[in-house]
């Protein structure tokens, strides 16, 4: 059971994901659609534990998609890298 009065708005946060109370981030926050497949927006409510758990098995799953790598290259969509993909061509 999460106790509300354990956060301390200034210092603390409650991790949307793993539901645990975590330190409040510093920088950065989890992309609600992935950077690299055009997502701006952001949310400072995942903590980094589950941040990057996130981000090395579901986002790059779907980043790594052939079809999604080919219509990020139609794009010119970088990912965090910085590296538009180059896909074989699949026509």
């Amino acid at each position: 059971m999460i106790h509300f009065d354990e956060l301390d708005s200034s210092a603390s946060m409650l991790c949307i994901i793993c539901m645990t109370v975590k330190p409040r981030r510093t920088s950065g926050g989890e992309h609600v659609a992935q950077y690299a497949i055009g997502g701006s927006l952001t949310i400072d409510r995942v903590c980094i534990d589950c941040d990057n758990r996130l981000g090395s098995t579901d986002d790059a799953g779907l980043v790594n998609l052939p079809v999604i790598e080919q219509r990020r290259a139609q794009l010119g969509l970088a990912g965090q890298s910085g590296n538009v993909p180059n896909p074989p061509d699949t026509q």
